[in-house]
């Protein structure tokens, strides 16, 4: 029974690599399809106004049409405006007598026909056409952060939990030598070659070297646990990954990664669309100065009959015409302030798209002096580690000799451990500044 829940268990361990990691968190990161919902949402409002601009852009008339027939317990009225739309409303009245289906002996009647017309407009409906469309550019853009935040976290998730592993691996093997220095030291005291204080450093630096294992093991939980979270695995779920801790070099073009970075870097696409928007404020701010003209119009039969069965000729007819004119005689202080409010909101945006250029100029500096510095120490350390791996093999000689102390072969083993850890860092910092280029820059990280 042992056995098979161990294997039920094996068959269920998740073997993940870096690409069906990015796969998963894609398809199951509720903040990036929160942002893909605001994006699909706006995209749905820019329909809805494209579809409106027809309807009340000012080129074509609004017409309405509508009739009511009112018995004094019951009213029925419809309206139908084109191109935009219509409704039809049924109500009652209702007294003491309650209500009756018997109509009274008189009904009020109207059927009217109006429209109206705006003259000289520099269409308003357009102007929300444009607001739509650069609002659902900037939620285009902040799907891009939200992308590219993702996949970065990924990247740092799963090189978090390769470098708690590696460590664990290291530190495996140093107490493996730890335990072989103790049973050394033991044989060696026995033999007269060594002393008392060189069996209790080895025991003592054995003892510590198995918690440093610990605190790795506990390191590998938490990092696990976080890149579990972030791609939305169950609790349960095991998981392995499947990798190859090694280093691939990048030739970095400075200028041309610069330029195409600030052309694609979505935080400052979106700060271009919201300075677009802040444009199209100031010229609806201006609308305040300006007048318009409507010509309106109507026409119409009204009259009372003493059934539904009426003659329509028998109504009385009614008709106008007119015009409305609108001018700004108000305060226009208002409007001014209303110019200059969204002018300062220009400014305001254009600096702050300046700066952000600035700063990304900066990041990908940074970003490219690490990533050669990270490639030289991981070189050094190459060489430092085979250093460290004969220095270790050559004090273990000697101390058999009764040449040296045993603190000498601890000395030594710390200097590989050391020299071994950080070369797993450099490895992992060199791979997570390539994923920071490739989020600054939006080149593709594979």
């Amino acid at each position: 029974m042992i056995l098979l829940i161990g294997l039920l268990s094996l068959a269920d361990t998740l073997y993940l690599t870096l690409s069906k990691s990015i796969e998963i968190a894609l398809g199951q990161n509720k903040s990036l399809l929160s942002a893909q919902e605001y994006l699909n949402a706006a995209k749905s409002t820019l329909t809805a106004s494209k579809c409106e601009i027809g309807n009340r852009s000012g080129l074509i008339p609004s017409i309405t049409l509508s009739n009511s027939e009112n018995s004094g317990k019951l009213s029925i009225s419809s309206s139908q405006t084109l191109p935009t739309g219509g409704y039809l409303d049924l109500y009652t009245n209702l007294g003491q007598s309650g209500f009756t289906i018997r109509s009274p002996k008189k009904n009020n009647i109207e059927y009217r026909i109006s429209f109206s017309q705006p003259l000289f407009t520099d269409n308003l409906t357009k102007f929300a056409v444009q607001e739509s469309k650069f609002n659902m550019l900037c939620q285009e853009a902040n799907y891009d952060v939200a992308k590219r935040d993702l996949l970065f976290s990924v990247i740092e998730g799963f090189y978090g939990v390769i470098k708690a592993e590696e460590s664990i691996k290291v530190q495996e093997e140093v107490v493996k030598r730890a335990n072989a220095l103790v049973e050394l030291s033991n044989a060696q005291f026995t033999k007269g070659l060594a002393i008392d204080v060189d069996l209790l450093e080895a025991q003592i630096y054995l003892s510590m070297v198995e918690i440093a294992l610990s605190h790795a093991k506990i390191n590998l939980y938490y990092a696990k646990e976080q890149f579990s979270a972030l791609l939305y695995l169950e609790p349960s779920q095991e998981f392995n990954l499947s990798y190859e801790l090694s280093i691939k070099p990048s030739q970095v073009d400075l200028p041309a990664l610069t330029d195409s970075a600030i052309k694609t870097y979505p935080f400052i696409k979106k700060i271009t669309h919201e300075i677009e928007l802040a444009k199209l404020d100031i010229k609806k701010a201006k609308r305040g100065f300006d007048y318009n003209l409507i010509l309106t119009g109507n026409y119409g039969k009204s009259g009372f009959d003493s059934s539904f069965k009426f003659n329509f000729q028998s109504l009385e007819e009614s008709w106008s015409v007119g015009a409305q004119i609108n001018l700004p005689l108000s305060d226009n202080r208002i409007t001014l302030n209303k110019v200059k409010s969204a002018m300062h909101n220009l400014k305001a945006l254009e600096l702050i798209k300046d700066k952000t250029k600035r700063e990304l100029e900066m990041q990908i500096n940074q970003e490219v002096v690490c990533l050669t510095e990270f490639y030289n120490q991981y070189k050094l350390l190459q060489t430092a580690t085979e250093y460290a791996k004969s220095n270790v093999r050559f004090s273990e000689v000697k101390f058999k000799e009764g040449l040296i102390r045993g603190e000498v072969v601890i000395r030594a083993q710390d200097y590989f451990t050391t020299t071994q850890l950080t070369l797993v860092n450099s490895i992992v910092n060199y791979t997570l500044s390539q994923a920071k280029l490739y989020y600054l820059t939006g080149a593709s990280y594979f």
